[in-house]
């Protein structure tokens, strides 16, 4: 069953950041960015990699297509599995594990095979941060070609496809279902209230908010935070137990905050604000901080 993921490692180091001192943090950096955000520069919408035709969403709204697709799923199940079977720092539990002993003889050779390639090629790469992952990522979500995945990569193609009618035998229809039941919960929220966010989430960043609908995957694994964001945005979001409602609208906002588009003004603004109080950013991601502000009072005032 797709639920709240525990850690296996330790958490991310600015989660252990006193609130009080986030709260302080937060409170400068709010101040600041009001008095210049009227004159940030603004950025370019970055468009979508091309590639070949990327697959219908199974549902839409306004500023969003939603995907659940088998293979991208599978990617990143394959990812957090040999992760947690390394026991690598910031693992999290997979406990689809448990079924493995289950399988036939065959498949679970197969799927062995394709965890130990995902243990040599991938699990001690970033999903966000490396750009060759991102390019896998994108290609097995339809948005990029085969020609621009990296040579050196193509083993772990191998590995989805091998493994894909194992993971559709056993997993896929279980995870099908919790990222679907995750999007009836969110897309109602999408829909009503998205025209009101929207705006007042890019105008808070001194951006602006894409021309055409983000891309975003549902899966039952991402990763160890539940959710992670690429420049264009394209945004993988898991179904798990704490991103579903409200919650899941607030980190749908929050992760497409991510892209370059709003992202990188927001950057600006704060060293602007920081240098007009001739003091230096105090780091410990900050601005990641200052992100979650907007969408949580933008719903609480829609």
């Amino acid at each position: 069953m797709v639920g709240s993921r525990r850690l296996l490692g330790p958490p991310d180091p600015w989660r252990r950041t006193p609130l009080g001192e986030v709260r302080g943090w937060v409170l400068i950096a709010a101040v600041s960015l009001f008095a210049v955000a009227t004159w940030a520069a603004p950025v370019e919408s970055l468009a979508m990699p091309l590639g070949v035709a990327v697959p219908e969403p199974i549902a839409s709204s306004e500023l969003f297509d939603f995907h659940n697709i088998d293979r991208v799923n599978l990617h990143h199940l394959l990812y957090q599995w040999a992760r947690a079977e390394a026991a690598s720092p910031g693992a999290i539990e997979v406990p689809e594990r448990d079924d493995l002993d289950g399988l036939p003889d065959e498949q679970r050779e197969i799927w062995n095979s394709a965890v130990r390639t995902y243990s040599d090629l991938a699990m001690e790469r970033d999903l966000l941060f490396d750009e060759e992952l991102v390019r896998l990522r994108d290609h097995l979500a339809g948005i990029r070609s085969l020609h621009e995945v990296a040579a050196s990569d193509r083993p772990l193609l191998e590995a989805v496809d091998s493994a894909l009618p194992v993971y559709s035998a056993h997993w896929w229809a279980r995870h099908e279902r919790a990222n679907r039941s995750w999007l009836d919960g969110v897309l109602p929220l999408a829909r009503r209230h998205e025209a009101a966010i929207a705006p007042r989430v890019a105008a808070a960043y001194g951006g602006s908010w894409p021309e055409e609908r983000i891309h975003v995957d549902i899966t039952a694994y991402a990763n160890r935070v539940g959710a992670y964001t690429t420049s264009a945005p394209h945004v993988t979001l898991s179904s798990e137990a704490d991103n579903q409602g409200a919650l899941g609208l607030e980190l749908l906002f929050h992760e497409s905050s991510h892209g370059d588009i709003m992202e990188r003004p927001l950057l600006q603004m704060i060293d602007t604000a920081f240098a007009a109080l001739q003091a230096s950013d105090p780091g410990r991601d900050l601005w990641h901080m200052v992100i979650f502000v907007p969408p949580v009072r933008s719903r609480a005032t829609c």
